[in-house]
Parts: structure tokens; sequence; C-alpha cells
């Protein structure tokens, strides 16, 4: 077995932001894709997945030194776009697991790129597309 590159509390902060982060993503998920009804009919179940979060917050609570691991680096990153919504991107604890990434997503004026880039950057950059001409005879240029 290794030595592992982070410590037991970054280990305990990266588990309660992903808790988080997975049940915020997937009870969103859940209710955006439910009419009114369904939605209703669902939520007892979406609260109980909302209180399991809060509760894992309140095990890691005594341990959380703030937004950032020992090492200094963020425990996650959020990136909000205009005409999309928050983009957000959690750092794995151990610095040597973290991954370079691409994505484009849409946005109600065209595409961004999100570029993840470790130990810490995430950025976006709206992505320019070229228009194609065609040829038409008879039209000078």
């Amino acid at each position: 077995m290794s030595t592992p590159n982070h410590t037991a509390n970054d280990a305990l902060m990266y588990a309660a932001a992903l808790v988080r982060a997975q049940i915020e993503w997937l009870t969103d998920a859940i209710v955006d894709r439910l009419d009114p009804d369904a939605a209703a009919a669902v939520e007892p179940l979406v609260d109980q997945l909302d209180g399991l979060a809060r509760q894992v917050a309140e095990i890691a609570a005594p341990h959380d030194r703030g937004p950032r691991y020992s090492d200094g680096r963020p425990i996650e990153s959020r990136l909000r776009i205009d005409g999309y919504g928050q983009i957000v991107h959690l750092w794995p604890a151990d610095p040597t697991h973290a991954r370079s990434g691409r994505f484009e997503v849409r946005t109600h004026t065209g595409s961004v790129a999100v570029a993840i880039t470790p130990p810490c950057s995430v950025i976006a950059e709206t992505v320019r597309t070229l228009a194609v001409v065609p040829d038409i005879e008879g039209v000078s240029r």
C-alpha cells in the first residue's frame, strides 16, 4: 500500500463535498424532468437525499478548515456561465488524481468551452464559429 498524497482530513472534506455535489445534481435532474404533480410526489425522497447531504456535512464540520485542502488547493471550483448556469468541479483530495479536461456547453448565445487544468484552474472561453459562405456564380468578391 502506498503512502497517500493527502491527509485523512483532506479525504473527509472531499467525501463531504462529493456527497453534496452529487445529491444536488441528482435532485435537480430528477425534479427538472418531472411534471409538477410527479415532482410533488417525489419531494419526500428528494428531502431524504438533501438530509443525507446535511448529515454528512455535519459529520465533517468539526474537521472543516475552510474551502481548501491542507496543501492550499481549493476543494472545488465554481464557474458561472451566462445563459447556462454554474459549473462545479471538485478537485480530488489526492493531487496526483487530478486530470485535465475540456468540454463544451451550449448557452443561449452559442457554445462555451470549459477547460479544467490541475492543480486548480477552471476557465471558460466562447467558442468562435466560422461561417461557411457558398460560392455563388456571377458574384464578384
